[in-house]
């Protein structure tokens, strides 16, 4: 059509057309049928320009938006069979995100309850094994005197066989307090009290960097180096600081394990409390559902297995339904999805039901265990003639040797005298 237009202006039924220079056209002109070719050639030259320039305009719109899609479709949920291992480092140097993108700040607090040699393992192989890419652990502890004695003991002989092994040597701190609601009051406290947080601000909000808040306690083991939960909140909390779509549709919630298909075993969202992540919006969110003096109350004066139930109902189990469906997400389920074919390895391992968890440390844990690496396991382990459990790898810094059945635990009546401190710790609430 282009070549038809051009082709126009000079009508090849003319006998006298106008020429450029003025005059006739018959005076001093090309050839007619070099002329069809000029014309054809400039005709076909313009259409490509055209196209090349609009091709080009698309692939820049595209450069400059490929990084944004990429880090919006991040995994929701179970509704594909994966898992939420590795995802690629965030690309910062589109100039659409370079100027809103602020380094995360990243702490880990451990609450911990050192009263056994197994709970001090717990607390040595989270630090040897789930520290990287954290810039502060807290070790968020009783306050008794046996407690700060051991934490003093372990604090010490890591930072030692760290320097020991030329090993990166990590800002590691320990607080203690006393309260009656197990590790979310450690955390609280440690979040509360160490860090200044109100619920909407760290104290030294005007010059900190946002902060992201990683919560893990030492009722599990940690069996590898671990870091995908950790780049799994960095990366939502980074995308959170673009404000796109105010916040909307974000993951702010991460933890290790959760149920969150629909219907699922447990009839609704549930992420479990062993290791968890939030976004600098989370931290907020998490702090209002229970840090809150409110929220402090709602398990007072309980005792017994009555205590601990509300404690996992209230604390735990209704966490999710403080955040939209889709800010709360799980690195593993916690049972074995409907779109997961284990078939292969049941064949050998036994068949695994419906609502077999992986604390239980039996056939689903010994799966996600041989399988996809699962990273934890729980310190209670199941009863006699199950397989031992597997090996931790995050003991090298003491050969795999810890002994720390030396340190000076509790006795009997030091460890009764503790708790009921904490019941008395009750009274002012």
């Amino acid at each position: 059509m282009a070549n038809a237009r051009l082709s126009g202006a000079v009508p090849a039924s003319s006998s006298s057309s106008y020429h450029p220079n003025g005059g006739n056209a018959s005076e001093g002109k090309m050839p007619r049928s070099n002329m069809k070719r000029f014309l054809s050639l400039f005709g076909i030259i313009s259409i490509l320009h055209v196209c090349l320039t609009f091709i080009g305009s698309l692939a820049l719109d595209k450069d400059n938006n490929d990084n944004l899609d990429a880090i919006m479709l991040l995994p929701q949920n179970f509704s594909e069979p994966i898992l939420y291992d590795p995802l690629e480092p965030l690309d910062t140097t589109a100039t659409n995100m370079a100027e809103v993108i602020q380094p995360i700040e990243t702490v880990l607090i451990i609450a911990t309850a050192p009263y056994s040699a197994d709970h001090v393992m717990a607390l040595w192989t989270h630090l040897e094994c789930v520290t990287e890419g954290i810039d502060k652990v807290l070790i968020s502890a009783p306050d008794t005197p046996w407690s700060r004695e051991i934490i003093a003991t372990i604090v010490k002989k890591f930072k030692q066989h760290l320097r020991d092994t030329n090993s990166t040597v990590i800002n590691l701190d320990a607080a203690f307090y006393t309260n009656n609601r197990y590790d979310v009051g450690l955390w609280c406290d440690g979040l509360s009290l160490n860090l200044g947080f109100d619920g909407n601000d760290f104290a030294d909000n005007a010059t900190a960097a946002p902060r992201a808040i990683f919560l893990i306690n030492d009722s599990s083991v940690s069996l590898r180096r671990y870091k995908s939960l950790t780049d799994r909140i960095v990366k939502s909390a980074q995308i959170e600081q673009t404000n796109q779509n105010n916040g909307n549709g974000n993951v702010k919630l991460v933890s290790l394990n959760g149920d969150l298909v629909q219907p699922g075993i447990t009839k609704h969202y549930w992420v479990e409390s062993v290791y968890r992540g939030l976004t600098p919006n989370g931290v907020s969110t998490f702090y209002q559902h229970s840090c809150t003096a409110e929220a402090g109350r709602a398990c007072a004066r309980k005792t017994g297995n009555a205590k601990k139930q509300c404690i996992v109902n209230r604390y735990e189990m209704s966490l999710s339904d403080s955040f939209p469906p889709s800010a709360v997400d799980a690195m593993y389920p916690t049972y074995l999805p409907k779109e997961w074919d284990a078939s292969s390895w049941e064949e050998t391992g036994g068949g695994i039901g419906p609502t077999d968890q992986w604390i239980r440390g039996r056939r689903y844990f010994r799966y996600l265990h041989e399988v996809h690496s699962f990273p934890l396991r729980k310190i209670k382990w199941p009863a006699r003639g199950q397989p031992p459990p597997p090996k931790s790898q995050c003991l090298k810094l003491i050969n795999d040797n810890p002994q720390f059945d030396k340190l000076p635990f509790p006795s009997t009546e030091a460890f009764e005298a503790f708790q009921e401190e904490m019941f008395k710790s009750e009274s002012s609430l």
